[in-house]
């Protein structure tokens, strides 16, 4: 039984600090819509830099996560999925799973809304350079975007 709870162990401490990581995320998002729809680039380029090791931590722990699901059995299932299977001593998880879920709709939701907002400074933009007579260039053009 010792060792079937030490890996719920680790990945309720892996999932706490990605539901900790996420609303880091989240907030950064909002920072950046902020920053956009006050057409601030020096204040986007400091929150995205200030971003970088969050998106590394993110990145880190997500991989963690995915091997632990991957040895608790739980590979490709979604976190609502998960909860469902969990076994009565890892009951425990379920609210870090639930609140989770929760903040990466809110970070789906702040991302897109932070999208939303640069495309339309990026058109902006171009429609001021097309009024100026300078060709606005596709922003994507050689990049692997």
């Amino acid at each position: 039984m010792t060792e079937k709870k030490k890996p719920y162990e680790e990945y309720s401490s892996v999932m706490t600090d990605l539901l900790a990581c996420v609303k880091r995320l989240r907030l950064t998002e909002d920072a950046l819509t902020r920053a956009a729809s006050r057409r601030d680039p020096g204040e986007i380029d400091r929150i995205v830099s200030k971003a970088q090791p969050d998106v590394l931590t993110f990145r880190g722990l997500d991989r963690k996560r995915m091997q632990l699901e991957n040895a608790l059995g739980f590979g490709g299932k979604r976190l609502e999925e998960i909860c469902s299977l969990l076994p009565a001593d890892a009951a425990d998880l379920m609210p870090v799973l639930s609140e989770l879920s929760l903040e990466l709709r809110r970070y789906i939701s702040s991302r897109e809304d932070a999208d939303r907002i640069m495309k339309i400074r990026l058109h902006d933009v171009n429609r001021i350079l097309e009024e100026t007579g300078i060709q606005p260039r596709d922003p994507f053009r050689g990049t692997l975007a």
